[in-house]
């Protein structure tokens, strides 16, 4: 829904975070952008995806050390 939506009604989805998960199952964010293309005269959606695990981590990470930081 939060990437079919947009396309469906503008043919483009930018800056989507999404969590999915690995072959393992290990679940990690990505940041997606999506546009309805043609393909060899077939309509497709090419998807790009940038995971940014790391970069929430170290949000998460400063988030709690301010709460601690206001806390004392």
């Amino acid at each position: 829904a939060l990437l079919t939506g947009p396309l469906t009604r503008e043919g483009r989805a930018d800056d989507v975070l999404l969590q999915l998960r690995r072959p393992t199952g290990e679940p990690f964010w990505v940041r997606a952008s999506a546009r309805l293309v043609t393909w060899h005269a077939e309509p497709a959606v090419l998807t790009v995806f940038t995971d940014i695990s790391d970069q929430r981590s170290a949000e998460h990470a400063l988030r709690a050390s301010e709460q601690r930081l206001v806390a004392q």
